[in-house]
């Protein structure tokens, strides 16, 4: 979870460290807490004056993506997966097995928007506008944080279309700095004559959920 994530970096800086590598390896997770944890974890390391590297062992997508990208370079082996900057939700829509099963609901709000994704409601094109107008205006914090970070710009990262992108093409796209593995960023990370060295801080959000997520 992001409390955690944040946790071990913190543990890495009063360690002592002088670079954290953040090796990460995940789909995504949630929207609630990601930009925060990604803008503290770079905050702390700023302050501790420590550089923050990250590496995609695997996969950075999604809200995983959010948390590398703040980092000060960025690197991807050549079967790396990065990317899916955007938001995804889901409606579902159980009337008729409700019907199938014998039951019937009754759902009373205060609103007209507050029974929007309730199950046992029929999704609605107001229902369907409302989610769409949620998940953009969440989609366009998300590009304005990775442009930030990235050096893009907003449109940039909103016309790639939250697709996903492998090794070289993830470098051509703008979002990591190099190819290369773990070894080969911990390279760039040491002195010359190592005074300490890197401390890795494994992170895992946890893969997506609704809520909406990333």
């Amino acid at each position: 979870n992001y409390d955690g994530i944040k946790a071990r970096v913190c543990a890495a800086l009063d360690a002592g460290a002088r670079t954290v590598v953040l090796s990460i390896d995940s789909p995504g997770g949630l929207v609630s807490g990601m930009l925060d944890t990604a803008t503290e974890i770079r905050t702390a390391c700023d302050a501790a004056g420590a550089t923050l590297l990250a590496y995609a062992d695997g996969q950075a997508t999604s809200a995983a993506y959010a948390l590398a990208c703040v980092a000060s370079r960025l690197f991807v082996p050549s079967t790396g997966i990065v990317g899916s900057i955007g938001v995804i939700d889901a409606i579902i829509d159980a009337t008729a097995q409700d019907r199938a099963i014998g039951l019937t609901y009754s759902i009373v709000t205060s609103g007209a928007r507050k029974s929007d994704g309730n199950p046992h409601v029929a999704i609605t094109d107001g229902s369907l506008v409302a989610t769409q107008t949620r998940v953009d205006s969440l989609a366009a914090i998300f590009a304005a944080h990775v442009a930030r970070a990235r050096r893009l710009t907003p449109a940039a990262v909103s016309a790639q279309g939250a697709a996903l992108y492998v090794g070289a093409d993830a470098v051509r796209a703008g979002l990591v700095d190099a190819v290369g593995t773990l070894e080969s960023l911990f390279a760039t990370a040491r002195p010359s004559k190592p005074t300490t060295s890197p401390i890795t801080a494994r992170v895992s959000p946890k893969p997506p959920q609704t809520s909406p997520t990333q």
